[in-house]
């Protein structure tokens, strides 16, 4: 995908990424970003989301110290961010098989 120009983000989306660092070892956590722009951390997970999946930035989160947002650099940067999705992925997996096994369970 190609990056948006930065000039043709909305202003929130500017605000964001004008203050994200290079590397996970800068990630900012949602309370510094809202310290710094205002945006509040439910909307720091959206916009964050929107500009990686329509707008081409490489944007990552760091689930250990410390913890937050960042720009990718490396592709360590980039496999730390992947194991990070896949283990959330995993983890509402077996959050729904195990809510639909209670529920049928509970049927019989």
């Amino acid at each position: 995908m190609v990056k948006t120009p930065f000039e043709n983000l909305p202003q929130k989306y500017k605000d964001l990424v004008s203050v994200l660092r290079t590397g996970s070892e800068n990630a900012l956590s949602s309370a510094e970003i809202m310290q710094i722009t205002g945006i509040s951390g439910r909307d720091t997970g959206a916009i964050t989301a929107d500009l990686i999946a329509n707008h081409g930035y490489l944007i990552g989160a760091s689930r250990k110290l410390p913890f937050g947002y960042y720009i990718i650099e490396t592709e360590d940067d980039l496999q730390s961010t992947l194991r990070s999705l896949n283990n959330e992925l995993q983890g509402i997996l077996n959050r729904h098989q195990a809510l639909n096994r209670n529920f049928y369970a509970g049927q019989q």
